[in-house]
């Protein structure tokens, strides 16, 4: 119940992923001070991620987005100051920094104004004021539409419901989270049998769903 994925990060981007939800821990008394969890269980250390977008985007020219949407652990501060945040963007420049697009146009920016220069990873990051602190070299974060259900049929009408519906112009992209959300109580009763049953029961419905009704208004 805490594995979401069974391809490391390079793997994902092989079979066609172009948008990491990224879950960055701080961890200060580890060898390495940045991981990516999920919750409170870690996983990988950041660096290794980050190297392999690094490694995707040279090899392929393809433009990818890292999304740090949910700050797990080691980011509160009593004092309420963003130094944990801060280091970590530091910590992003020292790694990838010259692959990340700092366009001043940020989500507005054109494809042809991304393709004109080499860089193509796009840093997204879930908290506004430091996005806006270290603009352009971090875009506000991706908006996560999430129908927080284990039902399948509740799933279905939620996506289609957002799908539908006449939206403003956005600020930036939108993500539908098209999994099904077990419940505290199905963890722990076993109801699921994990994550991959529960992938498993649902990713071909999902597909034909925005095969056949609602891709055209789809973004991520």
């Amino acid at each position: 119940y805490s594995v979401t994925q069974d391809e490391d990060t390079y793997g994902q981007l092989l079979h066609g992923i172009r948008y990491l939800d990224i879950r960055p821990a701080y961890y200060k008394n580890s060898k390495h001070l940045f991981w990516v969890n999920h919750g409170p269980i870690k996983f990988r250390p950041l660096e290794e991620v980050l190297k392999n977008v690094s490694k995707f985007v040279h090899e392929t020219n393809e433009i990818v987005c890292i999304d740090f949407h949910h700050f797990p652990k080691g980011f509160d501060d009593k004092k309420g100051n963003n130094d944990i945040h801060k280091k970590l963007v530091q910590y992003v420049k020292d790694s990838i920094g010259d692959d990340v697009i700092d366009i001043s146009a940020a989500w507005h920016s054109t494809m042809n104004m991304i393709w004109s220069q080499s860089k193509r990873i796009i840093l997204a990051y879930n908290k506004w004021d430091i996005s806006q602190e270290f603009h352009p070299f971090t875009w506000m974060g991706v908006r996560q539409r999430w129908a927080q259900t284990d039902k399948k049929d509740a799933l279905k009408d939620y996506l289609h419901r957002v799908n539908g519906e006449q939206h403003p112009e956005y600020e930036r992209p939108f993500a539908d989270m098209v999994q099904l959300t077990p419940t505290t109580s199905g963890v722990i009763f076993d109801r699921y049998k994990g994550l991959r049953r529960l992938a498993d029961d649902i990713n071909k419905d999902v597909s034909m769903w925005y095969m056949q009704d609602i891709g055209r208004n789809a973004n991520i």
